[in-house]
């Protein structure tokens, strides 16, 4: 193999490995039903949209819900971004405190939220319109998924 071959190979083998701890989501693919985002041994990661009232403000804001289900035996913590993505713009590409999610979820169980928001940590904002938000939602990718 050539020094050239050789460089290429690492190239495609790293934009592979890159993008292996990623998962997306169109917003055309994105309901108000629960929809498989990630699967990882006895763990999986659901999200779905919807629109949500809040108090005396005239339009919804509408919300991205996670579910977590851990069918296992063993309690997990799972961590990870959920990146939101509009046209010409990304909230949680970059991995910071208010996007990153580090989630308990004991053996044989599940959490999850609606616009109660009783566990608010597994709710993301996608937009609230009383404000001008006038940004179009593209999706969501999941990022830095780890099990622990």
């Amino acid at each position: 193999m050539t020094l050239i071959n050789h460089a290429i190979l690492a190239m495609f083998s790293f934009l592979i490995i890159g993008n292996v701890n990623a998962q997306d989501m169109s917003s055309s693919q994105l309901s108000k039903q629960w929809t498989l985002l990630k699967e990882e041994g006895d763990i999986q990661l659901y999200v779905r949209k919807d629109e949500c009232k809040m108090g005396s403000l005239e339009k919804p804001f509408s919300y991205t819900f996670i579910k977590i289900v851990n069918n296992g035996t063993t309690d997990h913590t799972v961590n990870f971004d959920l990146a939101v993505h509009f046209e010409n713009e990304c909230i949680g590409c970059i991995s910071n405190p208010e996007t990153t999610k580090h989630i308990k979820i004991s053996a044989n169980s599940s959490l999850e939220t609606d616009c109660s928001f009783e566990n608010g940590a597994l709710a993301v904002l996608i937009q609230n319109p009383n404000f001008g938000d006038k940004r179009i939602f593209t999706g969501l990718e999941l990022k830095n998924f780890k099990l622990n």
